[in-house]
């Protein structure tokens, strides 16, 4: 639950146009050795955390965070406002002593963030350090990056924070400007960046500071070889300050695989910067054992195929059994399962998706002894990836879980890894920095965001979630992980630490899919049985069964090609998906919210008749005019019949 980096600043236009590269190593943080106690910084009044003499590294002030209650969780933490740029990347840094609790259940993580608000003093996002949960005393050094700050980041903190039961000290924080590149990265919407048919589109993310220069200061271009020599250079056909796109039809490039380049210049035409990807043209789709479609589907040996299930620690016959009581299609085990595993679970008719999120030097769970550097753990993927990759089993390759910005060089190397040794199975990571995903596109295939709001957020950020996460994926697959525990389990107390109900994960199953979700898979299946009595995972079990009973049946439809969306949704309230099956348009729609909404669509076309399923509803069809209402939570399905 992981170069230099350049920035390009504008100074102001004069009659010419001049790029300066800048690196500011400005100290942002005042009095971050905490030697003058609490000034500059806001601390919470919980008296977790408190300014102590010798606390510090060498035996200076410091702030120290002690905490014995394994049950109890701090009502906020120490915090001070800096002044950082919108579109600026920071280094963040500090020393940090820990020391978890050795009462039994204790959790404890020490780390750094900086979060980022908006002008209406709303959270927007937020960048972690490393995290640490015991240091043995002695003093490390913990560090962090942040992406290009949200160009709407109108307020920025950093904060010391510890969570769970333990003491931890923290010393010399500091943050420090880096250069930013203004073009982070390219990427295509097509699998792999290959294609042989349809059209396809080329995303350039950006990182300019617009406060310093507007977008009109520069020329975006992309260009391509013609097949005759010669390089073709077309401007952008969308541009501003966070991204470029251009579509081509795939019949215009010529075949083999070859560079696609951008690049921003200024309009004197000096570059300010370009980012390369390879894209390859075959005359037919290349032969696969797994792949994801145009339409974003999973195929596997030509049939396509709704990732349903839950993520699980080991599959042990026993498990099993009463995993296959529900008609689940996959399964995500965190730990690293045997071949004989895989092998039950086949006979079973259940995918796996196994986890190398723990392959990396110091990971807690990582299931090798011995590896002390990246090339051990290089080493180590290559031969679990070759071990099991011709296993009918297989699915994809879960590659890392909420993974912070600071490690994107390493995430994107490891995703590249995978892919050059097993062709035949996509690349799945889930993140919960859900204002971060675009950041994330180069790390895998398939994209995942986790939705855990019960029961202190609304329900319906599953389908923001989801919104967003597809987005960010440049409109790609996307597999996503609604919540199946209770927060009690994790040491949150109170209402807001409760199990969601079963109207409240079926909810979320269906807005997840009302949103562009290619695949649903629940977290998790272990707490539940772990971490509460047996009757009451054998009720919740029996929930989570019903609400994948109800979905199995509509999953030939999500797997038949999408058909245009009604319009007329009501933000915040209503969403849906539309597809075409044999002729009949099939169309999904779900209520956001607990109260009941009574809402009229706009469809495609014209109909002459409606068949609704799953809540009742009583639909009123005037041509293209569709009327009704949804119970609080509700879901609707329309065939709509011309």
């Amino acid at each position: 639950m992981p170069a230099m980096i350049k920035s390009a600043s504008m100074l102001a236009l004069g009659s010419a146009c001049a790029s300066v590269w800048v690196v500011s190593a400005s100290e942002f943080v005042q009095n971050g050795g905490f030697g003058e106690g609490v000034k500059w910084w806001s601390i919470p009044p919980s008296g977790l955390y408190k300014f102590e003499n010798n606390g510090g590294y060498n035996g200076s002030q410091g702030l120290v965070f002690r905490n014995t209650d394994v049950k109890k969780t701090a009502p906020g933490y120490p915090g001070q406002a800096l002044k950082l740029k919108p579109g600026q990347q920071y280094k963040f840094t500090g020393r940090v002593r820990a020391k978890k609790s050795s009462a039994e259940g204790a959790e404890f993580k020490v780390f750094m963030l900086i979060d980022v608000k908006g002008a209406d003093g709303k959270w927007m996002c937020e960048y972690w350090s490393e995290t640490v949960s015991d240091t043995s005393n002695d003093w490390i050094r913990v560090n962090g990056k942040t992406s290009p700050l949200p160009p709407e980041g109108v307020t920025f903190s950093v904060r010391p924070i510890a969570v769970g039961a333990g003491e931890a000290a923290f010393d010399e924080l500091s943050v420090e400007q880096l250069e930013t590149d203004p073009v982070q990265a390219i990427a295509s919407s097509v699998y792999r960046d290959t294609a042989w048919t349809g059209k396809v589109r080329f995303d350039a993310h950006l990182a300019i500071d617009t406060g310093l220069t507007p977008v009109s200061a520069f020329k975006a271009s992309f260009a391509f070889p013609d097949g005759k020599g010669a390089t073709v250079k077309v401007p952008a056909e969308s541009f501003d300050k966070l991204g470029a796109a251009i579509t081509i039809d795939v019949a215009e490039l010529p075949m083999g695989a070859y560079p696609i380049s951008f690049e921003l210049r200024d309009l004197t035409n000096a570059l300010i910067g370009s980012k390369t990807l390879t894209f390859t043209r075959t005359a037919e789709r290349p032969a696969r054992k797994v792949w994801i479609d145009e339409h974003n589907r999973c195929v596997i040996a030509g049939k396509p195929f709704f990732p349903l299930g839950f993520y699980h620690s080991n599959i042990t016959p026993e498990i099993l059994d009463i995993y296959c009581k529900g008609p689940f299609n996959c399964v995500l085990p965190y730990m690293s399962i045997s071949r004989e595993q895989f092998d039950n679970c086949h006979k079973r008719g259940i995918k796996v998706i196994p986890c190398l999120t723990t392959f990396h030097p110091g990971a807690k769970y990582c299931p090798i002894k011995g590896i002390e550097t990246q090339e051990d753990a290089d080493r180590a993927v290559i031969a679990r990836v070759n071990a099991l990759k011709d296993h009918p089993a297989t699915l994809a390759w879960y590659l890392t879980d909420e993974a912070p910005v600071s490690e994107l060089p390493q995430l994107i190397a490891r995703n590249k890894l995978i892919k050059e040794i097993d062709p035949d199975h996509p690349t799945y990571s889930v993140y919960c920095q859900i204002d971060q995903v675009r950041n994330y596109r180069l790390t895998c295939d398939v994209l995942g965001t986790d939705i855990y709001p019960i029961a202190a957020k609304p329900v319906g950020l599953a389908s923001v979630f989801a919104r967003t996460t597809q987005k960010g994926a440049g409109g790609g697959p996307i597999w996503q992980v609604p919540q199946a525990f209770a927060w009690k389990w994790f040491g949150r107390t109170g209402e807001n630490s409760r199990m969601p109900t079963k109207a409240e994960s079926r909810s979320m199953a269906w807005q997840c899919v009302a949103n562009g979700a290619n695949g649903v898979i629940f977290y998790c299946f272990h707490h539940m049985i772990d971490d509460q009595p047996r009757a009451d995972f054998n009720r919740d079990w029996e929930d989570y069964c019903a609400i994948a009973a109800e979905i199995s049946p509509f999953i030939p439809v999500f797997l038949a090609d999408p058909a245009q969306n009604a319009t007329g949704y009501e933000d915040g309230k209503t969403s849906g998906r539309a597809w075409i099956k044999d002729g009949e348009t099939h169309l999904l729609v779900v209520n956001e919210t607990r109260e009941p909404v009574k809402t009229g669509l706009n469809l495609s076309d014209k109909y002459a008749s409606i068949n609704p399923s799953l809540d009742k509803v009583e639909p009123v069809l005037d041509g293209d005019r569709l009327s009704f209402e949804l119970p609080g939570l509700g879901v609707a399905m329309f065939k709509l019949v011309k």
